[in-house]
């Protein structure tokens, strides 16, 4: 295992499959792209959005399940659970591009704004699984990883690095313009709808059935920063 803070099988395996969502896009939108997205049936929008989804479930269902043990094998029913929520997620991020579209951005604002959407895609799809997985195996913890190069710096997400909490709990911002906001996890858009808090943000969770003393001890401390966890916290409530 990686050591605390780091989650370097995530970022390989990510690293295998966004080439080819990359390419799917390209051939699929972009090359149809011309001055605006009417080129581009919504019907393919959706089925690109979709399939970067599934490709991104499919990453954390092998990920999180060689970690945790859990069944690496989808059942028939699993399977079309997930392809349903592909089909909803790809059905919210193309209307969401189609609103953009009607902003009237330049051809290569909507271009880099819909490969972000993919690639944004195939993390969505990853998280999800990996809370499943962590469901299914019974993990009781999660840490706050890095799984991908820095392309944007956060100080606020980077001291969160190693930071391991009840699966239930929260983890608080400790910085940056949604400081004190109470979040799963990275990329959790429900709590910040900020595109500018997740994109490129290179975190992930990791999960565990077990921790130590030390890292509860580092959690209570934190990384540059004092963490304060959510009181409704078993686990930290009279710390």
């Amino acid at each position: 295992m990686a050591r605390r803070g780091e989650f370097p099988a995530l970022g390989r395996a990510l690293d295998r499959v966004l080439p080819r969502v990359r390419r799917d896009i390209q051939t699929r939108v972009l090359d149809a792209l011309t001055d605006n997205l009417h080129a581009v049936a919504m019907t393919t929008l959706l089925q690109v959005f979709a399939g970067a989804y599934v490709t991104g479930v499919q990453v954390g269902w092998l990920v999180h399940g060689a970690i945790l043990g859990a069944p690496l094998n989808m059942s028939p029913r699993e399977v079309r659970a997930w392809r349903d929520r592909a089909m909803r997620h790809g059905h919210l991020i193309a209307n969401r591009v189609r609103v953009i579209a009607e902003r009237e951005p330049t051809v290569a604002e909507l271009r880099q704004h819909i490969v972000k959407a993919g690639e944004s895609s195939v993390w969505t799809g990853q998280d999800d699984a990996g809370e499943h997985v962590a469901t299914l195996a019974e993990a009781a913890w999660k840490e706050w990883v890095r799984a991908w190069p820095r392309t944007e710096h956060r100080d606020h997400h980077d001291a969160l690095e190693g930071v391991v909490i009840p699966e239930e709990d929260h983890f608080t911002l400790p910085g940056g313009a949604n400081a004190g906001a109470q979040v799963y996890g990275p990329r959790d858009w429900d709590a910040v709808p900020d595109p500018g808090e997740w994109l490129n943000c290179g975190h992930a969770l990791a999960y565990h059935r077990d921790v130590t003393e030390e890292d509860l001890e580092r959690t209570r401390r934190g990384v540059g920063v004092v963490y304060r966890p959510p009181t409704r916290s078993a686990v930290y409530a009279a710390r």
